[in-house]
């Protein structure tokens, strides 16, 4: 909705006179007034200002960082004080030093949200006052002082010549709590000083002449009861000369420091305790002085004597490992970017020649420009535990190697014994043929009998070391062509004809999987059935089932034999185990079996009741 032609007119007229009137009043100001724009250009500055910079310095319609010298912190810290008012939308201290003109001035950057504009107020600091001239503004008349310093975050306290209080700003009772200062005009400030704080005595207002500018620290206690600590210090600025009255005292609420302060001196203390306790050391780097700082523990974990040092970031980069210092040197460059903190390991060599393993962490601090200025870390000596794991990967790797030759000897000698075996069952097999001897023909069956086991057995062996050997395949299955062939393998069992085989196939999608130790898996579950079926039963019938979906295969063999009795039904996936001496198997064939769906990250589940047969169900997931 637009407003009114007349109304719109009366704010742009009231701006206009606002803008001009605050000109005035900063005419005749003794600080400097530096004005900014949104844009962040300087759109005014005042007399005082003029004086101070030289006259002919240009500054307007120049941006604000175009101002000659640096802005600072109270930690010295370069930052934009501009900037922080802007974003914090609140007045942000900080000392304005300029070389070129031997100038250092104090001041306040302060949002002005009415006008959209922010100000920069500036004093000079002198060390001697040295008056150009002199006002006389006497403070009960003089509403100037009240709009300079009414937005000060600190408190303000304005003595006469008695030291009797003139003047609170709100800061000031807003730390006391209290909404009106009548109660406190008249009264002699270090009356009020003692009033209101602990531990406080009559002595307090010489303390503060005497340390004129610097701050002295008090508890004191507000309306409510709260206690508050404040530092409190005598204002350099000439205001007897300037402003007609006595003294100023500046009030600054530092409890939230102090708390600070005592969180951080507690933590201090636990970690010295830590440190000293796991044998740490710890380190301080300043980056823009290339000062290195270390505790005594880094002087004992680097093998050297304090007093024979001169300069620590040599002593570091000395003790480094020659083939180490390339990885320190990234890891350091990754924490100065702020892309990684330091965290790394690297090898020193300590003057008495012995090699150490140190483990590093550090942080690294940036200033409000997002610069290093300073990096904290630790390091501990871990020469102990690398030498230790050193120890473990040689065994490791000496394991590995008996592993392998063990494997490839299990598979020689299987493969070695396996041919003469099935050329000995096969000239059993014709011999029997050629007899009608029922001696002979016993004689031959049990051979046979004997020899299959044992041919078995070896399989078991060769699938075993086959398994833990080779890495898994990946290959699409064909289920329907993999149980031809498992089936076909049965038909030499001896029970092989006297057995229903039936074969289910539900292939919703394409599986991927190891052929291989999947013909494993059901080659062993199928001969198992077969092995101990029962063939007193009318029907004896081994079923295969398998679906695919979901991404997974779920593979169940159902046959209606002897069973598993219930005090075995846990331990029939233990390596060698066997129910009784007359088991035919070796004891092998199940513990394979879970080898292998382990090693395709499968599971495996077993139902059986003795005498009525049993159902294994594997879950086997595709491989993607």
């Amino acid at each position: 909705m637009s407003q009114p032609k007349h109304t719109k007119e009366k704010i742009e007229n009231n701006q206009q006179l606002t803008s001009t009137t605050h000109k005035h009043v900063f005419e005749n100001l003794i600080i400097g007034i530096i004005e900014i724009n949104q844009e962040g250009k300087i759109v005014y500055f005042n007399t005082k200002v003029n004086e101070w910079l030289a006259s002919n310095l240009e500054l307007l319609s120049h941006s604000y960082k175009q101002l000659p010298g640096e802005f600072l912190n109270a930690q010295q810290v370069c930052f934009d004080p501009v900037a922080w008012a802007w974003k914090q939308q609140k007045a942000v201290s900080f000392t304005w030093k300029i070389p070129t003109l031997s100038a250092t001035f104090q001041g306040e950057a302060v949002p002005d949200m009415q006008n959209d504009c922010l100000l920069l107020q500036l004093l000079p600091v002198i060390k001697e006052p040295v008056l150009s001239s002199s006002q006389t503004f006497v403070l009960n008349n003089s509403d100037l002082f009240k709009k300079v310093f009414a937005k000060m975050n600190d408190g303000l306290i304005v003595v006469d010549a008695q030291h009797c209080v003139l003047h609170v700003n709100k800061s000031f009772l807003k730390i006391l709590r209290i909404s009106d200062a009548d109660g406190l005009l008249g009264k002699p400030l270090g009356e009020l000083l003692v009033e209101v704080g602990e531990d406080i005595d009559n002595n307090v207002l010489t303390q503060l002449h005497q340390y004129k500018g610097r701050a002295l620290e008090f508890v004191i206690r507000d309306t409510s009861g709260k206690r508050h600590w404040i530092d409190i210090r005598q204002s350099y600025v000439p205001v007897k000369e300037l402003f007609g009255f006595e003294k100023v005292y500046l009030v600054k609420d530092i409890t939230l420091q102090k708390e600070s302060e005592e969180q951080i001196k507690s933590f201090s203390e636990r970690l010295y305790l830590a440190c000293q306790a796991a044998k740490i050391g710890i380190w301080d780097y300043h980056v823009k002085e290339n000062q290195e700082f270390w505790d005594e523990r880094m002087f004992e974990i680097y093998g050297i004597r304090e007093e024979n040092v001169n300069n620590l970031t040599n002593v570091f980069q000395q003790s480094l490992h020659p083939d180490d210092r390339h990885l320190d040197e990234i890891a350091a460059q990754k924490a100065f970017r702020g892309i990684k903190d330091y965290n790394t390991e690297f090898r020193i060599i300590r003057p008495d020649g012995r090699l150490r393993y140190i483990k590093a962490l550090a942080k690294v601090l940036f200033d409000v420009n997002q610069e290093p200025y300073r990096m904290i870390g630790v390091n501990w000596d871990i020469t102990e535990r690398k030498l230790a794991e050193n120890k473990i990967l040689e065994k490791n790797e000496e394991l590995k190697k008996i592993n392998k030759e063990l494997d490839q000897f299990v598979y020689s000698v299987s493969h070695d014994l396996k041919a003469p075996l099935t050329s000995i069952i096969g000239l059993i097999r014709l011999c029997r043929d050629d007899t009608s001897s029922p001696t002979i023909l016993e004689y031959l069956q049990l051979m046979e009998r004997s020899a299959t086991k044992l041919n078995n057995f070896i399989q078991d062996i060769a699938q075993f070391s086959r398994n833990a050997r080779l890495e898994v395949k990946r290959e699409r299955i064909d289920f329907e062509q993999l149980m031809n062939d498992v089936f076909e393998g049965q038909k030499f069992n001896e029970n092989a004809q006297k057995i229903h085989k039936e074969l289910q196939l539900d292939l919703q999608e394409p599986f991927f999987s190891d052929p291989g130790r999947l013909e494993i898996i059901l080659n062993n579950l199928v001969a198992n059935a077969f092995r101990y079926a029962n063939l007193y039963h009318p029907n004896p019938q081994v079923k295969v089932q398998v679906i695919v979906s979901g991404n997974e295969a779920l593979m169940r063999v159902t046959d209606n034999g002897v069973g598993i009795g219930s005090k075995h039904i846990d331990k029939i996936f233990d390596m060698f185990y066997r129910a009784s001496h007359d088991s035919k198997g070796s004891g092998l064939g199940l513990s394979i079996v879970k080898e292998t769906v382990e090693k395709l990250n499968g599971s495996i589940e077993v139902q059986s009741q003795f005498g009525e047969g049993s159902t294994f169900s594997v879950k086997i997931p595709s491989l993607v």
